[in-house]
């Protein structure tokens, strides 16, 4: 027997699945923004430039002529595994980059209907996804759940079934967002992707010191930067007094020498630190699927720490 609902009834029903599914459009475009910031910023902090590189290639070649060892076999050696690495940064960077394609078309469908956009992108992520476990030697396995086939939504839909969209691709970003965490909690590929960075920066730093200790370079950039808090400049003079004075060299050595050194370790720490971000990402995932608030504040942390780490990892600019 079918029963007919009161006009009243029904209304505070459809106001319930209203207010229901608008507080999940909402989550979720607020899981969108910070999941494509994330992307972003860890995109940016995964690969090595081709300029890089390049001063790399010219470091190594230098070493190498310095030390009479040119045509040294060990070094082509590390030039291949360099450039098979890089080859796997990059498609972890490109899984990246279609990451944050997918959460700008979850932010979009949170308020209007991108179906057919998201359904482009979450199948571009599960390539990028499978390519980079190729790259590293790993398999890229997401749950069943997270691999069906999404539905397109015809362009005018309610809002509840708008949300319970939005929950479908989410748990579509999830699985391969476990996926890829899987790979990279690997030690095996941390030990594959995580040296080239050390390798490059320490022989472009090797061949830096071997200048910087021949007197190329010039120190009083270092100087300037101690006394520009106190709005001290060096002496037009500064460079020759620096060379007749050996401590005092040594001593400005030192600081280039732990600068390189935490350029070094700035990328162990951007590695694990953006793992951390991917990881945080899974319980704002779930907060979506239950209907709960997010939490933003751990996500965020992890992304200041990044930003922080890469700045570091930079080289540090005389004034």
């Amino acid at each position: 027997m079918l029963v007919k609902l009161s006009p009243f009834i029904a209304g505070i029903a459809a106001l319930f699945l209203s207010a229901c599914a608008s507080q999940t459009l909402n989550t979720g475009a607020s899981l969108a923004k910070a999941g494509q910031a994330a992307a972003v910023q860890m995109e940016d902090s995964v690969t090595l430039s081709d300029s890089t590189l390049s001063t790399f290639e010219d470091a190594l070649a230098f070493n190498d002529a310095f030390n009479n060892a040119t045509g040294n076999g060990d070094s082509k050696t590390v030039l291949k595994n360099l450039r098979t690495i890089q080859g796997g940064l990059r498609q972890y960077g490109n899984f990246l980059d279609h990451l944050a394609s997918s959460y700008a078309s979850l932010g979009d469908l949170a308020g209007y209907d991108a179906g057919g956009t998201f359904k482009n992108d979450i199948e571009s992520l599960q390539t990028a996804g499978q390519s980079f476990a190729s790259a590293v030697g790993s398999s890229f396995s997401i749950p069943n759940t997270a691999s069906d086939p999404i539905k397109t939504v015809g362009a005018v839909i309610i809002s509840d079934e708008q949300a319970k969209d939005v929950k479908e691709r989410s748990k579509a970003i999830e699985g391969n967002l476990k996926a890829v965490i899987a790979i990279l909690s690997d030690n095996r590929v941390k030990a594959k992707l995580v040296p080239v960075g050390a390798e490059v920066t320490g022989q472009i730093a090797q061949a830096a010191l071997v200048l910087q200790t021949s007197n190329i370079y010039a120190l009083s950039s270092i100087t300037d930067e101690f006394g520009s808090q106190f709005g001290l400049k060096s002496k037009p003079d500064a460079e020759d007094i620096i060379s007749r004075n050996s401590r005092i060299q040594a001593a400005l050595n030192a600081v280039v020498a732990r600068r390189l050194n935490e350029q070094i370790n700035a990328m162990s720490d951007a590695y694990d630190n953006g793992l951390k971000a991917l990881q945080a990402l899974i319980p704002l995932h779930e907060n979506l699927q239950k209907g709960e608030p997010l939490d933003l504040t751990t996500i965020k942390s992890y992304l200041d720490q990044l930003q922080t780490m890469m700045k570091s990892a930079q080289p540090p600019k005389g004034k």
